[in-house]
């Protein structure tokens, strides 16, 4: 964790920061009970990674309209 006003990082849970004295008790509360926006966007991180994980395939090959295809290189660039 890090220090909201200097950003000195703490890494034992203190109350307050080491380096400035910041009460750090509303960082730690924070960091224990994440806000719905917080939460929101985790829930929406996971969602998309579980996602691409569908999408692609062990093989390397992507799956488009249920069929897979191997991927192509761009126009214009060759294949090493």
């Amino acid at each position: 964790m890090f220090c909201p006003s200097c950003g000195s990082e703490e890494r034992q849970a203190s109350q307050f920061c080491r380096a400035c004295g910041t009460d750090l008790r509303a960082v730690h509360m924070g960091l224990e009970r994440p806000d719905s926006i917080t939460a929101s966007a985790e829930s929406a991180r996971e969602e998309i990674g579980r996602a691409v994980a569908e999408r692609d395939s062990p093989d390397g090959r992507r799956a488009h309209n249920g069929a897979f295809r191997p991927q192509r290189p761009a126009r214009g660039r060759e294949v090493s």
